[in-house]
């Protein structure tokens, strides 16, 4: 699944937000995280490389971790259980798959923990 084409022009929204909101730095005291560049304000880039950037890595690997390990437990999931043993356990839980799927996902996780992508292979076989 690759990423949404429109997703560069929410970048670049979320770029003019930023330069928008540092243009009130000064007004909050705060124009010291602030720096010029190019003749554009910019966020500092001792600031962003020490507060911010850390803060995105760990979100960014949290969100990948999550969202692999969910995409690989569904995979599991449904080679597991018929449509039918689907639609059963969704309905004994109110359409909610999550209980049954936590073991699935658990598996994922416990290996990236220990292990992060190192075993992680792609086979040719089917």
């Amino acid at each position: 699944m690759s990423p949404n084409r429109s997703y560069k022009k929410i970048s670049n929204r979320m770029d003019e937000l930023e330069k928008h909101l540092l243009t009130y730095a000064k007004n909050f005291k705060i124009d010291q995280l602030t720096e010029l560049f190019e003749n554009e304000l910019m966020l500092n880039e001792n600031f962003y490389q020490n507060k911010i950037l850390p803060i995105l890595t760990d979100y960014e690997e949290f969100s990948l971790y999550d969202g692999l390990a969910n995409e690989l437990a569904w995979r599991d999931f449904r080679n597991d259980h018929t449509e039918a043993e689907m639609e059963k356990i969704a309905k004994e839980h109110g359409g909610y798959v999550g209980v049954a799927m936590y073991d699935y996902e658990k598996k994922y996780w416990d290996e990236f923990d220990k292990y992060g992508y190192e075993r992680l292979k792609i086979t040719n076989s089917k």
